[in-house]
């Protein structure tokens, strides 16, 4: 492998690390907001949102990493959490 192929495989991986590394705190926030649901949330989307993490943490498991961090971000905004991502 020479350096121009070392260069781009450590740009490429850089950001992905930085992805798995954000995936698993936003599920700990999901976890605090699921343990006590702000009031204004529907209870339809609070069970969503239980169904999102299940899938995240499925995602995150199976090194899907962008794919963790979406989920994440849609459960959050089901929970009333704008701030994820």
């Amino acid at each position: 492998m020479n350096m121009r192929h070392l260069a781009a495989a450590l740009v490429l991986a850089l950001p992905m690390a930085a992805i798995a590394d954000q995936c698993s705190p936003e599920i700990a926030k999901i976890d605090e907001l699921l343990a006590n649901p702000p009031a204004k949330v529907p209870a339809e989307d609070v069970a969503s949102a239980k169904l999102l993490r299940e899938e995240a943490v499925s995602l995150r498991t199976a090194g899907k990493d962008v794919e963790c961090v979406a989920t994440t971000g849609l459960a959050l905004e089901l929970l009333g959490d704008g701030e994820s991502g």
